[in-house]
């Protein structure tokens, strides 16, 4: 009775760990995620920051983070404005409306090469303290 209840655990181990190996992953060497006050001390800090605001055109022109650049997660060239407006080398700081879209983003960042990518938890509204961050 032991050896099938072992079996059953390692083969339910196994299960798990191969459901989670396709998510993207959200943090790792390149990827961090930083809470508001650990993001804006961060850009403080950094006086070559690279700050990226993801959202639509419409939600840009709504306000953002001061000193932001905005490129549009939904624009057909959305990885190519990022190769060509952003240096690999340097972090980028990288935010979207509540985090869903940067955190992807900065999923894709990393595939494409970047060096270092910080991601607003909790997004623009977080920063604005809508969600009681």
């Amino acid at each position: 009775m032991k050896y099938v209840s072992l079996c059953t655990l390692i083969l339910v181990t196994f299960a798990l760990a191969s459901c989670q190996s396709g998510q993207p992953k959200l943090e790792g060497p390149v990827v961090e995620v930083m809470d508001v006050p650990t993001f804006a001390q961060a850009l403080k800090d950094d006086p070559k920051a690279q700050l990226v605001d993801v959202r639509t055109p419409a939600e840009y022109q709504g306000g953002t983070i001061e000193g932001s650049r905005h490129i549009n997660f939904y624009g057909e060239d959305f990885t190519a404005q990022l190769e060509a407006q952003l240096d690999k080398n340097q972090p980028v700081y990288i935010f979207c409306r509540s985090g869903n879209r940067s955190g992807k983003a900065a999923v894709m960042m990393e595939e494409l090469g970047f060096k270092k990518v910080y991601d607003l938890d909790g997004g623009i509204m977080a920063w604005n303290g809508l969600r009681g961050y």
